[in-house]
């Protein structure tokens, strides 16, 4: 058995729930919850009956997985800026206008074009 597992006295005790009534913290049995009460979870709580989570707080900090996803999705976003840059850049080097409107040159060029169709 180790450290962390409960022993087989704690498993006989009857579940006790931490629930907000009236607006005060309060330890009953889990037997005594009722629809309406606000169980109050903490890590590691065990959930002592059939409960619909309606609001949870993350309070943990960041696992080194969830820093590098973070790390990885901020220099995809950067690389992704970077590279509509450059390609607004090269069109405007081309003579490509950078808004495409009925007054543009390209809009005029591409009716014309059409119309000679």
């Amino acid at each position: 058995m180790t450290a962390s597992s409960p022993s087989p006295a704690q498993n006989l005790k009857p579940p006790i729930a931490r629930v907000r009534r009236d607006g005060h913290a309060t330890m009953i049995a889990a037997v005594d919850l009722v629809p309406g009460d606000v169980l109050l979870l903490e890590a590691g709580d065990r959930i002592p009956a059939n409960v619909r989570v309606l609001h949870a707080h993350a309070t943990e900090s960041a696992t080194p997985l969830q820093v590098q996803l973070d790390t990885l999705g901020k220099r995809l976003a950067a690389a992704a800026g970077i590279v509509v840059s450059l390609i607004s850049v090269i069109g405007v080097m081309r003579g490509d206008d950078l808004v495409r409107t009925p007054s543009s040159r390209s809009w005029q060029q591409s009716k014309h074009s059409a119309a000679r169709r």
